[in-house]
């Protein structure tokens, strides 16, 4: 009654079309559909007698020619790569170890790659800061980001919160809150230039505030 396993299976598909923006000539004016597979598998549960909660999920998505977007110094091209993996795991933890004490814990651990994209755009900043050539040059003009990261995607992201409730008097209360958050490195362009790899940071915030509970009385 208080679990429940799950499993899930899923396909996606994004519709082809064709580049309008400057580029170069060495990238296909077409794009193709892009079509995906995705599995998971999960827990939901509640442990009453400790006042937890507790999720927990794995999954993995495989997708066929994922469109990307790159800044290839004069415009945005759109590419598709080979393939694209995506695995990972997930906890959320919720916790009442008093009646006015609450703590969350929620941790994600997402890998990405492009496990085939060998003809995939190539680093524009660091060869113009640097002079040092992108060392996966095909020499067309395209290089192979097999192995690559995919942009935009954290392999690690931690949350943690706290909330304690205080009761003033009759009628008052008020509480204080705390938040952290870490968020890993990531990618920020398909080319994975190193200039474009954003570091990892942490957001901590804090707050309390006064609670006015208004009591009404009906008579009858």
């Amino acid at each position: 009654d208080l679990t429940m396993f799950y499993t899930s299976y899923g396909t996606g598909y994004k519709s082809g079309g064709i580049n309008t923006d400057r580029i170069n000539e060495t990238i296909d004016t077409v794009f193709e559909a892009e079509t995906s597979e995705s599995f998971e598998l999960g827990m939901k549960s509640e442990f009453p007698d400790q006042a937890v909660r507790l999720n927990v999920a794995l999954h993995k998505t495989d997708t066929e020619d994922l469109q990307t977007i790159s800044f290839q110094g004069t415009g945005f091209a759109l590419d598709n790569a080979g393939t694209a993996e995506t695995y990972g795991g997930e906890v959320d933890l919720l916790w009442l170890p008093t009646d006015n004490t609450t703590i969350t814990v929620g941790y994600a651990y997402n890998h990405a790659e492009y496990s085939d994209f060998q003809e995939g755009p190539c680093w524009t900043g660091t060869p113009w800061q640097t002079d040092q050539p992108d060392p996966y040059e095909n020499g067309d003009g395209t290089c192979d980001r097999s192995g690559g990261m995919v942009s935009g995607n954290p392999e690690n992201v931690l949350s943690l919160s706290a909330n304690q409730q205080f009761q003033i008097a009759e009628g008052y209360g008020a509480f204080v809150h705390g938040e952290y958050t870490f968020i890993d490195e990531r990618m920020t362009d398909v080319n994975n230039d190193p200039v474009k790899l954003d570091g990892s940071y942490y957001v901590v915030n804090l707050r309390s505030g006064v609670l006015f509970e208004r009591y009404e009385t009906t008579l009858t």
